[in-house]
């Protein structure tokens, strides 16, 4: 860890960008010896004590899980829904098999209509039937569920360039750890500090094509507001949250349908669940700021109903509300 990363851990409570991906090499590296010698069952046996030890050691991460839980079972609560209790350990074991997940697609062990399927037939018609212009559409997603396997199945079964944009200055490790063990999980992956021309010229090309673009919406970049990259606030489990206004600016520029999309576990296998979202994105000069407010507050709402249904494939470690910052 860096200074000023140290710094940041002591002053405003650990940004998402410095928190669990810091082990992920080895942890990468360790379910997938344990996967490639003895399969799941193997990956069953030692893969929950893992979970439980990086539970045990993993302080903030421990205690942004608990919080988490607990505002999921109070939102559940004041709704009126069915309580699930889900325990800190079951979290970061659901974790742990995120992992593997996304490496087993990337290796080609996870199969279409086996292991993975569509939640339904608009789903299905919205991944695997072309656009009725042909071309390609801006893709929502999260740190909830596996998405990363289904831009894993779109380019090994679908033969789909899905381009995928990561909005980190760790992105390189991120792509390290990634190609150590499944080289073509690189593949189409976009390292960007800041949306410029050139990128956005790029990306406006591949949608031309047909192909897909898709970029996380639940995280704000590393050091956001002393850098003036744009966020938004919406409600979500109740509280007020911050959320990056980026990928709607991206929706703006490409021009193209955006949808949303979710990929979670659910026994045997990780059903896709994809919606409508925008046919297009236009943000006017005036009302500006409202648009994006509302866009916000609409994958705010889509975000929590998957985090209330499966709220153990919820793998947002750290602070996500950023009341550490406002202490």
């Amino acid at each position: 860890m860096t200074e000023a990363e140290s710094k940041e851990g002591r002053e405003g409570g650990e940004h998402w960008s410095t928190t669990p991906e810091r082990r992920g090499m080895w942890g990468l590296r360790l379910l997938w010896l344990l996967y490639r010698i003895g399969g799941r069952p193997l990956f069953a046996l030692i893969g929950t004590p893992v979970a439980f030890i990086f539970r045990l050691t993993g302080t903030r991460a421990r205690e942004a899980s608990d919080r988490f839980l607990e505002r999921v079972a109070e939102r559940r609560e004041a709704l009126g829904l069915v309580l699930r209790p889900v325990s800190g350990h079951a979290h970061f074991r659901a974790f742990a098999t995120s992992m593997l997940d996304r490496l087993a697609a990337w290796a080609g062990g996870l199969k279409l209509a086996r292991d993975v399927d569509f939640a339904d037939e608009e789903s299905r018609r919205l991944l695997c039937e072309p656009t009725p212009d042909g071309r390609g559409r801006l893709v929502l997603v999260s740190h909830l569920g596996v998405a990363e396997a289904t831009r894993a199945l779109a380019q090994h079964d679908r033969a789909v360039p899905v381009w995928a944009l990561i909005f980190d200055r760790h992105a390189p490790r991120f792509k390290a750890m990634l190609e150590a063990v499944a080289p073509d999980a690189s593949r189409h992956v976009i390292a960007v500090d800041r949306l410029g021309v050139e990128t956005a010229s790029m990306l406006q090309d591949a949608i031309e094509r047909g192909e897909w673009v898709a970029i996380a919406a639940d995280r704000t970049p590393n050091d956001a507001l002393t850098r003036g990259d744009r966020s938004v606030t919406a409600d979500f489990l109740g509280r007020e949250a911050p959320f990056p206004a980026g990928p709607f600016i991206l929706a703006s520029l490409l021009k193209c349908g955006v949808v949303t999309l979710f990929a979670v576990r659910e026994g045997n296998r990780i059903l896709i669940k994809c919606e409508p979202f925008a046919d297009e994105v236009k943000l006017p000069r005036r009302g500006r700021e409202a648009e994006l407010s509302r866009l916000a507050s609409l994958w705010a709402q889509r975000l929590e109903a998957e985090a209330l249904e499966h709220p153990a494939q919820w793998f947002n470690f750290y602070d996500f509300w950023h009341e550490e910052d406002r202490r």
